[in-house]
């Protein structure tokens, strides 16, 4: 289960991951989330303005972007996810609640990374040992 993050600014989450360990651990050590950024973000939003393949949609489990910055091809956005049965969720600064909208779920920034984000993100529980016949 891949999930795709369109955020063009690295500073918003470094700012966020530096006050909130969960948010620092999940964008450091979950390998399934590609996060887009800068130049990515550009190639991104042409690809689906041109309607190229450049991104395989159907591999994401979920989308979620920086709403401001996908504005522009959001109908087209809402398009492909509708086709390919993907969630989508809008995140921005703009938003002061919460609220389902065209089936794309919007939130703030602070919400998407603190809660939303650490609920949708697989957990590995490789870590973990089971207890021994004597611990149960």
């Amino acid at each position: 289960m891949k999930i795709l993050i369109i955020d063009e600014k690295k500073t918003r989450r470094e700012e966020l991951a530096s006050v909130n360990e969960e948010v620092n651990n999940t964008l450091k050590n979950c390998d399934q989330l590609h996060i887009l950024t800068g130049n990515e973000c550009n190639t991104f939003i042409e690809g689906v303005r041109s309607n190229n393949k450049t991104f395989n949609m159907a591999e994401y489990a979920i989308i979620c972007c920086h709403h401001t910055f996908v504005e522009k091809i959001e109908d087209q956005l809402k398009e492909i996810c509708r086709k390919n049965s993907i969630p989508l969720i809008f995140f921005s600064g703009r938003y002061s609640y919460s609220y389902m909208s065209d089936n794309v779920l919007q939130l703030s920034v602070d919400k998407f990374y603190t809660q939303a984000l650490p609920c949708i993100v697989p957990v590995s529980y490789t870590h973990l040992t089971l207890p021994t016949n004597r611990e149960v």
